[in-house]
């Protein structure tokens, strides 16, 4: 979660695809990618699913759907978007 242009996209990108682009890349509404990662100090796999959420206002309000069943949020900044860091 985090603000317009935050970064939210690029990041979502690296972790799944092993790919990053600074270009700007607009997320209309919501967009859900999987990763599975190994583990290796409990020899398990972990499925991560991972909800690139549109441009988000901390003057909307956190959506209850986005938290059911969550069970870690990462809000995305960047430091150098004043809007993205007012929360921050």
């Amino acid at each position: 979660m985090g603000g317009f242009a935050a970064g939210k996209t690029a990041l979502s990108s690296r972790l799944v695809h092993q790919r990053f682009s600074s270009a700007y890349l607009a997320t209309e509404e919501v967009s859900i990618e999987k990763k599975t990662i190994f583990i290796e100090e409990f020899a398990t796999h972990v499925n991560l699913v991972i909800w690139d959420i549109g441009d988000f206002s901390m003057d909307m309000g956190i959506p209850e759907s986005c938290l059911l069943g969550a069970h870690w949020i990462i809000w995305v900044v960047d430091l150098k978007i004043t809007a993205t860091r007012i929360w921050f």
